[in-house]
């Protein structure tokens, strides 16, 4: 299920970088995210989590409404160092990647979960 986190990932590239090389489209979230100190979306859940969002998170994992979050609360939870090198991995700046998680991200998550959890080809 990484491909829906890498269509948010894709998603943001597309539309912020012009002349982006569409063969660098696919598998863009996995890919970034092996780049940082996260590692993977389990990594992201877990420093979203341990950073003060954990019932954001719980929300976005379980049945029912997705609660919101917002780009400084992003960046707060995941400080400063990984969000720069997610960032620098995806070539846009850290304001703009931040803007467009809060905006996708809980969605995305909330696609590759059931019963709570991240389905296993998430992890």
């Amino acid at each position: 299920m990484f491909f829906l986190f890498d269509s948010v990932m894709s998603g943001v590239a597309k539309g912020l970088v012009n002349g982006l090389d569409p063969a660098k489209i696919p598998d863009l979230g996995q890919k970034y995210l092996r780049q940082t100190e996260l590692r993977s979306i389990p990594g992201l859940l877990k420093r979203l989590q341990e950073g003060g969002l954990d019932a954001e998170v719980k929300s976005w994992l379980g049945a029912g409404k997705n609660l919101p979050v917002t780009p400084s609360q992003l960046r707060a939870a995941i400080g400063e160092r990984a969000m720069k090198q997610l960032a620098n991995a995806i070539g846009l700046p850290v304001t703009q990647v931040l803007f467009y998680m809060a905006d996708l991200l809980p969605s995305a998550v909330e696609r590759m979960s059931s019963r709570g959890m991240l389905e296993p080809s998430a992890t």
